[in-house]
């Protein structure tokens, strides 16, 4: 992947999550998708956890638009996995599009 294209700001959203708090989240693009596509690891309900906590560590930006972990190394998939279940849940919510999303786009 392209670093420099990556680590671009982007448009950031804020993203009331479960708890309290606020959290940005920035659109994927396509090549970060396919990134945590080949990333994402596991069976069943791990497989699961993995790609909530990938999607989450790409989508996570400071208010900027910045990535709020550029590097998305094992250190910064062990902090994003702080996070509660409905909050993650939040966060891929926000960031994924659905398919509604691409017939109104």
């Amino acid at each position: 992947m392209n670093t420099k294209l990556h680590s671009l700001p982007r448009p950031a959203r804020p993203v009331t999550v479960p708890g309290g708090g606020t959290l940005h989240v920035r659109d994927l693009s396509l090549a970060e998708l396919r990134e945590i596509d080949r990333r994402a690891d596991g069976v069943g309900a791990e497989l699961q956890i993995r790609y909530a906590v990938l999607v989450c560590a790409y989508a996570l930006a400071n208010e900027d638009g910045t990535p709020l972990f550029p590097d998305r190394s094992a250190e910064d998939l062990d902090a994003v996995e702080c996070l509660t279940p409905a909050q993650l849940g939040a966060v891929a919510e926000a960031a994924l599009p659905t398919k509604a999303d691409a017939k109104n786009g």
